[in-house]
């Protein structure tokens, strides 16, 4: 049964119907209130955090520049050290050969002044007087001793010298590349903008950094300056070898110049053989190997030919292995396998003769070289028979002559 107007159970009396009306604008009032001052709150706390964002990153920014500009610095200084270094070492190389070459000078006199000594011991007995030359021989051993010492204590310099430098070209080295590495993952850091996905294994602040700043660039400072010490102190004996072989070799020039005269033109014809066997013994050491390039590559070639040849086999195997009697005809690809069967096989024995002669040529280079040796060795004794004190004269230098 409709329900007549005005007389509904659950109508509201005037008041209270104003009253919650009221309550919601007041509540509806409050809410946006709130919101307006949420949304300042927010617009100045984002504001203040791009600020801060802008601020640390361009802090970074400026750091990874600044640690780049260092490390390029340090890098540049870290290769020009490298290649004084690394020259040097060649440098003490060089000093090293010519330090052998001075200390088998020294000792092939000496041991042809103990020679000439006893040589001239062999004198008949009213010829043994103590004469200027037998003074001079027996002050040249003990000059010739001291010599020796000197070269072999610079020898030992010498080669403490490479192993410094040596380690420190390896040091160099690693601290070069490390900083290389430190510059270009600074420049790819440097780099990022924070869209691209970037593989990590460490997150911020917790990667291990065993080194203090201060002692990050200290300790390649200090490699810097180890090498460049290592450096003058290698040009220092470099200097000291020069003059040290200056000086030996006028003090033996004094000695020697007083018994030059005997047996001059023997000698020299001796001199001039061993030359020529010498000359000819050096293009002998060449063409062996010449020969042994050859022979290389022959045994190259030999075995470039295996493949071809087991190829060539496995194709005809594997044409045959179930072919049906109508398919087994002489067609066109068994005579091309044929062919290259028997063309590779003849190649294969060329190759082997070739070897073969060289490999008896090498023999008899060999046989030849080891015979001109021998008779350079007999020349040798021969021009240290007939030279006497001739060879003791200021300049004489079996492998300057020889």
């Amino acid at each position: 049964m409709m329900a007549q107007l005005g007389t509904s159970s659950k109508a509201h009396a005037p008041n209270v119907w104003h009253q919650e009306t009221n309550k919601h604008v007041s509540r509806s009032q409050g809410l946006s209130q709130s919101s307006r001052g949420l949304r300042g709150e927010s617009h100045s706390m984002d504001k203040a955090t791009r600020h801060l964002q802008k601020a640390t990153q361009s802090q970074v920014e400026h750091a990874l520049q600044g640690k780049m500009d260092q490390s390029a610095h340090l890098l540049s200084s870290i290769k020009s050290t490298h290649e004084a270094v690394d020259a040097d070492i060649r440098a003490t190389i060089a000093d090293k050969a010519k330090l052998d070459r001075m200390l088998a000078e020294k000792r092939a006199a000496l041991e042809l002044a103990v020679q000439r000594y006893q040589l001239r011991g062999t004198r008949p007995s009213r010829e043994h007087t103590s004469d200027d030359v037998q003074n001079l021989l027996c002050k040249q051993q003990s000059q010739l001793q001291k010599s020796i010492k000197t070269v072999e204590g610079c020898i030992k310099e010498n080669e403490q010298t490479f192993k410094r430098l040596s380690g420190l070209r390896m040091a160099l080295e690693a601290d070069m590349q490390d900083k290389g590495q430190g510059l270009d993952l600074d420049a790819k850091a440097l780099s990022l903008d924070g869209y691209t996905n970037v593989e990590g294994s460490h997150m911020v602040g917790t990667a291990r950094v065993p080194f203090r700043p201060t002692n990050w660039g200290r300790k390649t400072s200090q490699l810097i300056t180890d090498s460049k010490n290592a450096i003058a102190d290698s040009e220092r004996l470099r200097r000291r070898v020069a003059k040290s072989d200056s000086d030996l070799a006028a003090a033996e020039a004094d000695l020697m110049r007083d018994v030059q005269k005997a047996l001059k033109f023997k000698m020299s014809s001796t001199m001039d053989a061993a030359t020529a066997l010498d000359n000819r013994l050096k293009n002998g050491y060449k063409e062996i190997e010449s020969a042994n390039k050859t022979k290389d590559k022959l045994v190259m070639a030999l075995d470039q030919k295996d493949v071809p040849l087991t190829l060539v086999q496995q194709r005809y195997a594997a044409r045959h292995s179930a072919r049906p009697t109508r398919e087994a005809v002489h067609d066109q690809v068994e005579s091309a396998l044929t062919s290259e069967f028997v063309q590779l096989n003849s190649m294969v024995k060329e190759l082997n003769k070739k070897h073969k002669k060289v490999s008896n040529t090498i023999k008899q280079l060999n046989t030849d070289a080891n015979s001109l040796e021998n008779n350079l060795m007999d020349k040798k004794t021969a021009y240290d028979v007939d030279a006497q004190c001739f060879r003791m004269a200021q300049g004489w230098r079996p492998s300057a002559t020889m």
